[in-house]
Order: C-alpha cells, then sequence, then structure tokens
C-alpha cells in the first residue's frame, strides 16, 4: 500500500476500486482512519529486515486455554 499515492496491490484494489465499484480499499481506509485517529506507529527498516518481520506476521502467539 501506498497511502499517498491512494494505491494498493490488494484484490480488493484490483477487483473493486480498478473497475470503479469502490473508491478506495479497506487497506486504505483503515489507514486513513488510524492517521485520522494518530493510532498507528511508524518504523524505519532496512531491506534486508523485511523476512524478519514478515515472519512475525504470519506466526500467531501461542493462546492458552
Amino acid at each position: 500500500m501506498i497511502p499517498e499515492t491512494n494505491f494498493c496491490n490488494c484484490d480488493d484494489y484490483y477487483f473493486r476500486v480498478m473497475d470503479g465499484k469502490r473508491a478506495l480499499c479497506y487497506h486504505i481506509i483503515a489507514q486513513k482512519i488510524a492517521f485520522a485517529l494518530g493510532r498507528y506507529e511508524t518504523s524505519d527498516l532496512r531491506d534486508t529486515q523485511y523476512s524478519r518481520i514478515t515472519e512475525q506476521w504470519r506466526t500467531r502467539p501461542e493462546t492458552t486455554p
């Protein structure tokens, strides 16, 4: 997602925004809401850190019953 350009590479953008069914995908809407509420964090990361960061997104924390 590139917020400044209102572009996202998600399926919602491709199938609904590109087809003119919606103005924005849900990722861009969520980003705009977070920005308006001041509820976001920014990180300056190196390209070499990409794999480690995205791996954290894919792993779920263990839950205890």
